[in-house]
């Protein structure tokens, strides 16, 4: 599913990969930063950009950790409903 990340070099569109309540995964071109940039995902049924920060990137992917407080939990959770995955508690 397309899902667009927003950083501090713009915003990219990207396909998602292995999402979870944790984080997910995403393959598209990406200019990278350092670990920890924070970014914000538009996600499938989110309603709301999800804030995450850059765990790690390569030319054509990038993985992200999504925020756990419970606000950002809650847009996950209707993202991985959309995506129809199963949020594990």
């Amino acid at each position: 599913s397309p899902i667009e990340v927003s950083g501090p070099d713009g915003s990219r569109r990207a396909q998602i990969g292995k999402p979870s309540r944790g984080g997910c995964s995403a393959q598209g071109d990406f200019a990278g930063g350092p670990a920890g940039t924070p970014v914000r995902l538009a996600l499938p049924g989110a309603g709301a950009p999800v804030s995450a920060r850059l765990v790690r990137h390569a030319d054509r992917g990038a993985a992200f950790a999504f925020r756990q407080d419970p606000a950002s939990l809650a847009l996950i959770d209707a993202a991985l409903a959309a995506l129809g995955q199963r949020a594990a508690a």
